[in-house]
């Protein structure tokens, strides 16, 4: 090693020159510049400006500065802590045949600025915790090699501010598999377009001394593209992926880049792309001998002589529509699947909770839309999903929608009708009932109190003609009866001959079935007969017996709270129903309606009512199944409907309050009714019981 005193002054400086004037002898072993012993840190490597041809200067920390006689093979050892090396050298030493810059074993950086002209420049990376490479070259002349002795994977970037064009001499880079490098070559910044080759062993094209890999195992080589019209012909590597992006260009620039493939000896060749009108071509290409080549913002595609027919498609983006949503049970729902942009042609597949929707597994699209149109036929949840099938320039795509049917409308032709179609929402499999409770359909006395019987007994409550009207059991009647009911079932008749016809019980007991008459010398006796069947339960609901709505309300509450119906002769208390009270003086006794009705008949008992039936049902509700999971409405305008609903609402694990309204008046669901329906969480399903003679649509 051939070392100068560090630079104290102009006259020390001139002193050492001129003794070191004549050159060293020449020997076969490389100079060492020895550093070790500096303070690790930015170390810059310059001419020696005195003497440029003759010395290089190493400017180093805490006044770590020397320069040096340039002559032969010279290596610089750098301390090993980690330090920043500044390479910044454009003139020749006169006799510097190589210049070897070794970094230590920390974390350096090394920003090679400028190299020495016709000396090739070597940096050795022996660091074991990676290291970073700079090749700036603004105006680099001199080759460069930069090789890897270490263990940990390092990065090399090459271009400075997003150009390569400065880097006059070649570079050569190499690693191996323990610690493969990351390589950036950034050409960002150009704007007149370049032709570059790119493979396994050089990128060509872009600096102008060329990128050359020898012996390399790059961990990836990432190459970017500027502004111009640029072409990558590419020949896929296996040893490392390429990631290449070439920029935006875009209009007016045109024709754009262009990425040109070479799959010549490539096995399995396959190619995933999309396209966007705004930045072109991204996607990759795989092969099971080569690495991936990944590309964006390419204008052009050339897979090349030995190419697969390969899909190029555009992405597309569907949405999906819900018309009504939530919907009743039975309304038509309209699917409106949109994909955009608008696909030259294809199909959209609707399903429901994986399954196909008859009618709708291939709906052609029209002008980007496809629609499809089912009705459901009860309360539920569907998850549907609308795919669009994709073609050879669109790209497949799909929308997802909940919908929710939250109100189902349960009816027939006429009440009679109503109740049968009630029964088998109820009881959809053929005998499932245990037993059936029936009562007359023109009249509703005997019928009030025989809701908490049906539920009682596991059966639903259907009704036929009165006595008056008819001698028979109505035929729909009968056929939904044998349906639901197996022959040797229990049939409670309500009332006596005079309101249900003794040839009924004649029918059912040759069809096979055990018939009970639950009947008194009036309505009030019924009731009473009723809750004697029902064993005596230890609450009474008292309603008046001289109208309907007060007792339809009272049949949920009364199952609820495993009651009985009892019935007053409206503000009067009916001796029958007296009668019981006083037989059972414990009983809890509640009565739903007010002073007009049994809260008259009966002041000591616990008085639920509203201004009106509709807020007495409200009253009820409220009182008895707050935060209730389900509800049912019917007309307050007639009994029936409601009658069987409430039966409905109590039985199958379900339990509702059965809520009237009035069709007729404006607005038709009352305020009280109203308030109760806001109580209720979002989208709490309902049953409308009457067809839309009894509740129009829009009622509810």
């Amino acid at each position: 090693m051939r070392l100068l005193a560090p630079l104290a002054g102009a006259s020390l400086v001139a002193t050492v020159l001129v003794s070191l004037a004549l050159p060293p002898t020449a020997d076969s072993a490389p100079d060492l510049w020895n550093l070790t012993s500096c303070q690790p840190g930015t170390f810059t490597i310059t001419p020696y400006p005195l003497d440029p041809t003759s010395y290089i200067e190493i400017t180093g920390p805490s006044s770590c500065t020397y320069f040096f006689y340039a002559s032969g093979d010279v290596v610089v050892e750098l301390p090993n802590d980690g330090n920043v090396v500044v390479l910044d050298d454009s003139t020749t030493p006169t006799n510097l045949t190589s210049l070897t810059i070794n970094g230590g074993s920390g974390r350096n950086t090394f920003d090679v600025d400028t190299t020495i002209p016709g000396v090739t420049t070597y940096i050795d990376r022996a660091s074991s915790v990676g290291e970073t490479v700079n090749i700036l070259g603004t105006s680099a002349t001199g080759p460069l090699s930069v090789s890897s002795t270490g263990t940990a994977a390092d990065t090399v970037n090459i271009g400075n501010a997003g150009s390569v064009q400065g880097v006059q001499g070649s570079v050569t880079l190499s690693s191996d598999a323990t610690a493969p490098d990351t390589v950036v070559v950034d050409d960002s910044a150009d704007t007149t377009g370049r032709s570059a080759t790119i493979g396994d062993t050089l990128v060509s094209g872009l600096a102008p001394g060329g990128i050359n890999f020898t012996g390399s195992q790059l961990d990836s080589l990432t190459v970017k593209f500027g502004s111009g019209s640029d072409t990558a012909s590419v020949t896929p590597s296996p040893s490392f992926p390429m990631i290449l992006d070439g920029g935006q260009p875009g209009p007016p620039v045109m024709p754009g880049d262009t990425l040109n493939m070479n799959l010549a000896g490539t096995t399995s060749p396959a190619l995933a792309t999309t396209f966007s009108s705004s930045s072109g071509y991204a996607g990759f290409w795989t092969f099971s001998n080569r690495y991936a080549v990944i590309f964006s913002d390419f204008e052009t595609l050339v897979p090349g002589p030995l190419a697969p027919t390969v899909s190029i498609t555009t992405p597309t983006t569907t949405t999906l529509s819900a018309s009504p949503n939530p919907a009743v049970a039975g309304q038509e729902v309209t699917y409106v699947a949109t994909v955009s942009p608008a696909p030259s042609g294809g199909t959209v597949a609707f399903t429901d909770d994986g399954t196909t929707i008859a009618g709708c597994g291939a709906v052609p699209l029209s002008a980007g839309s496809a629609t499809c149109d089912p009705s459901y036929p009860s309360i539920d949840t569907h998850a549907i999903v609308a795919s669009f099938s994709g073609n050879s320039l669109d790209a497949p795509s799909n929308a997802q929608v909940s919908e929710v049917i939250d109100l189902q409308a349960i009816y027939g032709q006429d009440p009679i009708g109503t109740a049968i179609a009630i029964s088998q929402a109820e009881y959809p499999a053929s005998g499932a009932a245990k037993a059936v409770v029936l009562a007359r359909s023109d009249f509703f006395s005997d019928a009030l109190a025989g809701g908490p019987l049906a539920v009682a007994e596991g059966g639903p409550l259907l009704l036929t003609e009165g006595a008056d009207q008819s001698a028979s059991i109505d035929p729909s009647t009968l056929a939904e009866l044998q349906r639901v009911l197996q022959p040797g079932g229990t049939v409670y008749v309500l009332g006596g001959d005079l309101a249900i016809s003794p040839g009924v019980d004649a029918t059912l007991s040759a069809l096979g079935y055990h018939v009970v008459r639950e009947a008194g010398a009036n309505e009030f006796a019924t009731a009473v007969d009723i809750a004697e069947a029902l064993g005596n339960p230890g609450t009474v609901f008292e309603a008046t017996g001289l109208d309907y709505p007060d007792a339809l309300s009272a049949v949920p509450a009364a199952v609820a709270d495993h009651g009985a119906i009892l019935l007053t002769d409206g503000p009067t208390q009916a001796p029958e129903t007296a009668a019981y009270l006083a037989a059972h003086p414990g009983e809890l006794r509640l009565a739903i309606g007010g002073p007009l009705a049994a809260a008259g008949a009966d002041p000591g008992a616990v008085a639920l009512f509203g201004n009106d039936a509709y807020g007495t049902s409200a009253a009820v509700a409220s009182y008895f199944l707050p935060n209730a999971p389900l509800y049912g409405v019917a007309t307050g305008l007639s009994y029936s409907d409601a009658l069987a609903g409430a039966v409905f609402m109590s039985s199958g694990g379900r339990l509702g309050p059965i809520l009237l309204v009035d069709p007729d008046a404006s607005p038709s669901v009352p305020g009280p009714v109203a308030g109760y329906l806001s109580t209720l969480a979002k989208q709490t399903p309902g049953y409308v019981f009457g067809g839309p003679l009894a509740i129009p649509s829009g009622v509810i």
